[in-house]
């Protein structure tokens, strides 16, 4: 069993519950950009142990006693938790930036009075919204 593959669990969990700790708060948080770049390299290391474990020719998982093996499935099982509650708190962050954008856009095309009226061949008039374009200022 891998020491490696432990601790980048162990660790993962501990970098989801700060991130979903911080995605629970209102407001910008700059530190939410590290602890992605943190999750994504645990990622990474737990895939690696993954297919090194795999890749030898032995079961890695019968040399496990009965209770490493309880211990290492009840972490998982609170990883795979702490990944669903991390799936939802990231689509409701997208969702309310989806619906702020939203508001943002119909706001810029009332406030520019981008909508025109097109008369027809058969003499009906047709509203026809513009375009506004929306400029996105992504410094804090």
């Amino acid at each position: 069993m891998s020491i490696e593959l432990i601790e980048a669990i162990l660790s993962l969990e501990m970098v989801l519950d700060e991130e979903n700790a911080r995605l629970q708060e209102a407001g910008y948080d700059p530190l939410l950009a590290g602890l992605v770049a943190a999750k994504i390299r645990l990622v990474g290391i737990i895939e690696a142990e993954n297919v090194r474990l795999g890749g030898d020719d032995r079961d890695w998982r019968t040399e496990l006693d009965d209770d490493a093996h309880a211990a290492l499935r009840e972490s998982i099982g609170s990883l795979f938790d702490k990944l669903d509650l991390n799936q939802h708190l990231l689509n409701r962050r997208m969702a309310i930036c989806d619906d702020l954008l939203g508001a943002i856009t119909t706001e810029a095309k009332r406030a520019a009075g981008g909508r025109s009226i097109v008369y027809g061949k058969k003499g009906a008039l047709t509203h026809a919204d513009q375009a506004t374009p929306i400029a996105v200022n992504s410094k804090y």
